[in-house]
């Protein structure tokens, strides 16, 4: 009976530990499939990453070749306009009437009768000349680009091209090197990709576009197209140095220029951050223009912006007591009959003694007759010319004036601003003139862009003037 249950339990413990043995195989047999499954997983992994990389890398090549080639194409085009205005500048250089930067004399048809076709062919001429000096000043920005191009190739790619994007992409891409291997001419012109519809720019827009770019670190656009009136064309762009201030900053208000014919803040961005880079918060209001309105619509509107940021620039870290004005050519005038006719401010329901300073380059302020067509037609219809005049208005209490002009400016010729300041010496106002050597019409608004800052000093010398007169 004993040997029978010995025998019993020897079976089941055989059984058991047979059962154990198949568990045990079992469970190895499981763990293995599970690390065969993990190692087939990662392998197939790291082969769609390795896919998709080269995926991506071909598109990016693909992508830079062909914005490459294109850019190539508008910077040659862009050559070639510059050859084709030099050969017409010189053409109009050799005419008699401009030649030495002296003004055509304006010939009358008739007793009395001023001669339309001469005006507008003096016209013309000079607006030949000014195209030169923009194509001038565009062929020196290609070679200002190329010269960058091969510093700061390894910093930029060509994603910094699409619009409303460059902040971001160049943090992105800002110690993006490119592969050994890659075109010789991407990298050329990649970091000029930002420039390639140059073609189609104006000057202007092309200098903001370049400053969004190379200024960035300096200052910032912190409103967009607020208004600041009913009409359409009532919007303002504010600008601020990068960083927090301490206290409340100066304003200077700049009006761009355009023969009260044309412009747009959006061209202009770059004298925004060219004063705010100097500390100041910086305001650039559209305004009406010539044909939809007349003297003195313009100035009017100017009044209004001085209106909306004595109300509201505190909002942006301005001081509505440190109010300053600057502008170029058209909005130059803008800027002077505000700081000099104390009508405009009053009838907006502004103390013209707000202003506290202004800045003025290349403006016109004693051109009656009007011998120029855009003269003629912003102020021809007003009946009394000599309420269109700056210098009209120069007294002694006016807000201390900067008035720069360049010696060659056959646009608005520097006789201006010599009797302005001639005659506000007489008043005994301040006022502080600079006549900058072989500096044109265009001259004095490219300085405010950095790639021409070292053309004329006159952002350094007009900032320190305002800035030490709106304390």
């Amino acid at each position: 009976m004993l040997l029978l249950l010995q025998q019993a339990d020897t079976r089941h413990w055989r059984k058991q530990s047979c059962h154990y043995e198949l568990l045990y195989r079992q469970e190895q047999a499981a763990h293995g499939q599970t690390e065969l499954d993990h190692r087939r997983a990662a392998e197939a992994a790291r082969a769609a990453d390795h896919a998709n990389l080269e995926r991506v890398r071909g598109q990016q090549a693909s992508i830079n070749e062909r914005t490459s080639n294109d850019f190539e194409k508008r910077l040659a085009a862009a050559r070639t306009d510059a050859v084709r205005l030099r050969s017409q500048a010189a053409a109009a250089a050799a005419d008699p009437r401009l030649r030495g930067a002296v003004p055509v004399p304006r010939l009358p048809a008739a007793a009395g009768q001023p001669d339309e076709a001469a005006d507008q062919d003096r016209l013309r001429l000079a607006d030949r000349l000014t195209a030169t000096e923009q194509a001038i000043q565009l062929d020196e920005l290609i070679k200002w680009v190329e010269r960058q191009s091969k510093v700061e190739a390894s910093r930029w790619t060509i994603a910094i091209a699409r619009p409303g994007r460059a902040a971001h992409m160049r943090e992105m891409v800002q110690h993006t090197s490119f592969p050994k291997r890659r075109n010789l001419a991407a990298q050329r012109w990649a970091w000029a990709a930002p420039l390639m519809a140059m073609t189609a720019c104006t000057p202007a827009g092309l200098l903001t576009s370049v400053d969004r770019l190379t200024s960035a670190a300096e200052a910032k656009r912190v409103a967009a197209a607020v208004p600041y009136g009913a009409d359409i064309r009532h919007k303002l762009d504010v600008w601020a140095p990068r960083g927090r201030a301490a206290e409340p900053l100066p304003v200077v208000i700049f009006f761009y220029g355009g023969g009260w014919a044309e412009g747009s803040r959006s061209e202009y961005g770059f004298a925004g951050a060219a004063y705010a880079s100097k500390g100041f918060i910086a305001v650039l209001p559209d305004y009406r223009l010539v044909p939809t309105v007349h003297f003195p619509a313009f100035v009017e509107d100017g009044a209004l912006a001085v209106k909306w940021v004595r109300d509201n620039i505190a909002r942006y870290g301005g001081d509505p007591k440190r109010i300053t004005l600057a502008g170029h050519s058209a909005g130059a005038y803008n800027a002077a009959m505000l700081a000099l006719d104390p009508k405009f401010l009053r009838g907006a329901g502004v103390d013209p003694k707000i202003i506290r300073s202004a800045a003025l380059l290349s403006g016109p302020y004693d051109f009656y007759p009007f011998t120029e067509a855009r003269g003629g037609a912003a102020f021809g219809q007003w009946k009394n010319p000599a309420e269109t005049q700056p210098i009209t208005f120069a007294r002694r209490d006016a807000p201390p004036l900067f008035l720069a002009h360049g010696t060659s400016d056959r646009v608005v010729l520097p006789r201006n601003a010599k009797r302005l300041a001639e005659r506000l010496r007489q008043e005994g106002a301040e006022v502080e003139l600079r006549l900058y050597p072989r500096a044109n019409h265009v001259d004095l608004a490219s300085s405010l862009s950095r790639p021409f800052r070292n053309r004329t000093p006159v952002l350094d010398e007009s900032a320190r003037f305002l800035l030490a007169r709106s304390r």
